[in-house]
């Protein structure tokens, strides 16, 4: 399936990739922002509620809503553990996918926005301070902080194996970031 979330009216469309059609519309709460999905989940941020809320699937409904002490933004998922952005206080929470709680928050920069996991760690782009912290999901310690050229005000963040890569909503950018070395390779 393809999951688009739709902030106007709070909800998470599930999309057939085959017919290209909507065949579920699942209600998540105020503005949902960003979605991440596993196979057993979809994980939905919704920012205005100051919530996350997971899918099932299967099913097409919300099976859990866990509430933050911030507005989330972007979420990444992996079978273990939720990652959340917390734009307006700086945090980074991770969330236990097996009981559905809080089970850290980490202070990575200011507004943080995009995130995204590797098997390098997590990444979270920093709009206003023009940074990408690397946080080591296992200590929960952010091991990196790489500057980004000024004005990039990163938004986006996606990772792959040998790269991460980041948007610039100040510059009209496209970053990329060795994760071996925690050092920007190309804009």
């Amino acid at each position: 399936a393809v999951w688009v979330v739709n902030s106007v009216d709070g909800t998470v469309s599930r999309i057939d990739p085959r017919t290209e059609r909507v065949v579920a519309t699942i209600p998540t709460g105020a503005s949902p922002f960003g979605v991440s999905a596993t196979d057993d989940a979809v994980w939905v941020s919704n920012s205005n509620a100051g919530t996350v809320s997971r899918i099932n699937p299967r099913r097409d409904r919300v099976a859990a809503t866990v509430s933050l002490r911030s507005f989330p933004g972007g979420v990444a998922a992996t079978d273990d553990g939720v990652w959340v952005t917390g734009f307006d206080d700086g945090t980074l929470t991770r969330i236990d996918a097996a009981t559905n709680e809080v089970a850290g928050i980490v202070r990575v920069g200011r507004s943080p926005n995009g995130v995204a996991v590797n098997d390098a760690g997590v990444w979270v782009a920093n709009q206003r301070d023009d940074t990408v912290s690397h946080v080591d999901p296992d200590t929960e310690d952010v091991v990196a902080t790489v500057e980004l050229p000024a004005g990039t005000q990163p938004a986006g963040v996606a990772a792959t194996d040998d790269a991460v890569w980041v948007t610039g909503f100040g510059n009209d950018t496209l970053v990329r970031i060795d994760p071996d070395t925690d050092e920007v390779v190309a804009t």
